[in-house]
């Protein structure tokens, strides 16, 4: 069919257009939008909600806690307001999708998704929803974490392109957030400049928070009534839009891995890499156009990994967004300060009608409480307790009360048991230093960390079949990643190169620095020489686990003369941009020397040689020494460049003293 589209461009004017096999229906793409910036509404377009009926809620309380005390922007779905919960007396933004639109089945289920999503995702560079609820007159309200700061947006509009190690420190920090998004099976699908907040955080002056899931896809879920994503429709901004999002397929986690490399592109270079008046053709672009080369002075490596990103093939991007993040960091020049928060480790909840539901599950609190040192904590409430009671008797009773009150945390409300003044309070503050007690000796039995012996890791790791058993009879929520690799680990040892596979995966998921682990690298490689299994060992030593990965794909193409489809996979990768972009430079030069042409090309090559190379570069280096090969009957010198001084021999000498990676593979 062929109907109406309607999508946002970063600057925040919606433009209507006629595209193939999209959807015509969708109203989510005017949120944000002023009126004075908005074309005049299609037949049968409600009537938006302008700043005159925006103000009204200034001053209100909206859900018995929180006070309207501005308005921060309206448009034709609703409103953000800055309110401040009145309890807990914290600042807070609320976004107010109004009666119409809330009336609207599609705008209501996605105001809602985007609840849901915002509240799944813990991480400091995700703007995370606390709250929600509906109003009397129908509206729907989210209450999301307030952020004062600049969008990237504007930093753009701003200053333009920007350094190298500038974009690479704010790109890391949107990777991070996006791997956060990613694990909880969260796509964003409308990453730009404008859902990037910059804001001055833990001494970063540049602290990055992605917001706005308002188009964020669930991975593998429906909405109620069924998926909200439509075969065909097309979501998101179009400049940023990666070429499967473009022609209306269904998107997975790679698509905001387009974006991100979208939003590289133009902070290196200034603009976005396709631009145009009509936003069809910017989307043609995305889907058949390669982009053009960014400036020259962005360093080659970091251009090529920004260029991988924006590869029209899924496949052939970069797969996982903390190994971006890691990949982003490695490429930055020398000096650049890099955000390195970790998630919070707190859980959020919803609010709706009085029901309070955690968004988090039992295990992921138990994994949480299990890292916190209960006993410690537990010793030192009791020698606070017990100092405390210490200083009373030696101040005596006429000044107890006041000496305690004074200890108590600004801002904590006391119970006072009937009595009044200064007693009251002090009988509270002991009170409540008990419960502390009580309670951290209660949690530090209920989660104490639960994780399985070291000892009977290292068995599993070694094949011990009843090692093996006892830690696979471990819920998988409750392994850590050390205990999912040595399952991995023994695995890979009985020959079950699946099960292997699963296992790493899981703790790789855990965490992604596992995957240079040379267990992990080991398993890896062997369940390549399983045709069960290769293709996805392959994809997982060039996607998951960093430089080392790229050394086992070069293990696996050199392991043998013969074309094997084990090694025109292996080749395959390495071609790949994304992995020759964060190769350890003594395999990029291998694989340099072998596709070199000409005697300058050589040459210039050896200093890089001779200061990284490892043997893997010994046999082509001994090959350039032959002084025959060329011209009539190979009799001339291919190489006569390289006779002039000892630079070939002193490359042949160093890498002959750098022994490269191994991997036994049997």
């Amino acid at each position: 069919m062929c109907g109406v589209f309607r999508c946002t461009t970063d600057r925040g004017v919606e433009q209507r257009g006629r595209i193939l096999m999209v959807d015509s229906r969708d109203t989510a793409y005017s949120d944000g939008v002023t009126d004075e910036a908005r074309p005049p509404p299609a037949v049968g377009t409600p009537a938006g909600s302008g700043p005159t009926e925006a103000a009204a809620l200034l001053g209100q309380i909206l859900g018995g806690r929180y006070r309207v005390t501005s308005l921060i922007g309206s448009g034709g779905m609703g409103a953000v307001y800055r309110a401040e919960h009145m309890e807990l007396q914290k600042t807070v933004a609320l976004k107010v999708l109004n009666a119409e639109m809330a009336g609207h089945r599609e705008a209501a289920l996605r105001f809602e998704r985007e609840a849901m999503v915002s509240a799944r995702i813990s991480h400091p560079h995700v703007v995370n929803a606390t709250d929600s609820g509906r109003l009397p007159d129908g509206s729907l309200y989210l209450v999301l974490e307030y952020v004062a700061g600049r969008s990237l947006r504007d930093l753009l509009n701003a200053e333009g392109r920007l350094p190298p190690g500038r974009a690479l420190a704010i790109g890391a920090q949107i990777a991070d957030a996006l791997g956060a998004a990613h694990k909880a099976e969260i796509v964003h699908r409308d990453l730009k400049p404008g859902n990037v907040m910059l804001l001055s955080q833990e001494g970063n002056p540049e602290f990055v928070k992605v917001l706005d899931f308002g188009l964020a896809r669930v991975v593998g879920e429906p909405g109620p009534d069924g998926p909200l994503t439509r075969t065909g429709a097309i979501f998101g901004t179009p400049e940023y839009m990666s070429p499967e999002q473009a022609r209306g397929e269904t998107v997975d986690h790679r698509a905001d891995l387009y974006a991100l490399g979208v939003i590289l592109y133009e902070l290196l270079c200034g603009r976005p890499p396709f631009q145009s008046p009509e936003l069809v053709a910017v989307l043609i672009k995305h889907i058949q156009e390669a982009p053009p080369p960014l400036p020259p002075d962005v360093p080659p490596q970091m251009a090529a990994y920004v260029l991988s990103l924006l590869d029209k093939l899924p496949d052939r991007r970069p797969a996982d967004a903390r190994q971006v993040a890691k990949a982003l960091r490695r490429l930055a020049p020398p000096g650049v300060v890099f955000s390195t928060a970790p998630p919070r480790a707190s859980m959020t909840t919803l609010d709706r009608g009085g029901v309070r539901h955690e968004a988090g599950t039992l295990p992921g609190l138990r994994g949480v409480l299990g890292r916190v040192e209960w006993g410690a904590l537990a010793r030192q409430s009791g020698s606070w307790l017990s100092a405390v009671l210490g200083a009373l008797r030696s101040i005596g009773p006429g000044r107890w009360g006041a000496a305690l009150v004074t200890w108590a945390p600004a801002g904590l409300r006391l119970p006072t048991f009937g009595l009044p003044g200064q007693r009251g309070r002090a009988l509270g503050m002991l009170s409540v230093s008990l419960v502390g007690l009580v309670g951290a000796l209660g949690l530090w039995s209920l989660w104490s960390p639960s994780d399985v012996p070291k000892e009977l890791r290292e068995r599993a790791r070694q094949g011990e079949s009843k090692a093996m058993v006892e830690l696979a009879a471990v819920p998988a929520e409750d392994r850590t990643g050390p205990t999912a690799l040595a399952l991995a680990t023994g695995y890979f040892s009985a020959g079950e190169m699946a099960r292997g596979l699963d296992a790493l995966t899981q703790a790789l998921e855990a965490d992604s620095d596992l995957g240079e682990h040379p267990d992990a690298l080991r398993g890896v490689r062997r369940a390549v020489d399983d045709p069960s299994t290769r293709e996805r060992a392959l994809e997982l030593a060039a996607t998951h686990m960093g430089p080392p990965g790229a050394d086992v794909l070069f293990d696996v193409w050199r392991s043998t003369v013969e074309k094997t489809p084990a090694t025109r996979g292996a080749r395959k990768w390495l071609d790949s941009e994304a992995v020759r972009a964060t190769a350890p430079p003594a395999l990029v030069v291998a694989l340099e020397i072998r596709e070199v042409k000409g005697c300058d090309a050589a040459l210039e090559l050896l200093p890089r040689m001779t200061k990284v190379g490892d043997d893997r570069s010994l046999l082509p280096l001994r090959r350039l020494q032959s002084s025959t090969g060329c011209g009539f009957l190979g009799l001339q010198d291919c190489y006569p460049c390289l006779r002039k001084d000892a630079a070939l021999e002193e490359a042949i000498a160093a890498v002959a003293e750098r022994p490269a990676p191994r991997f036994d593979a049997k």
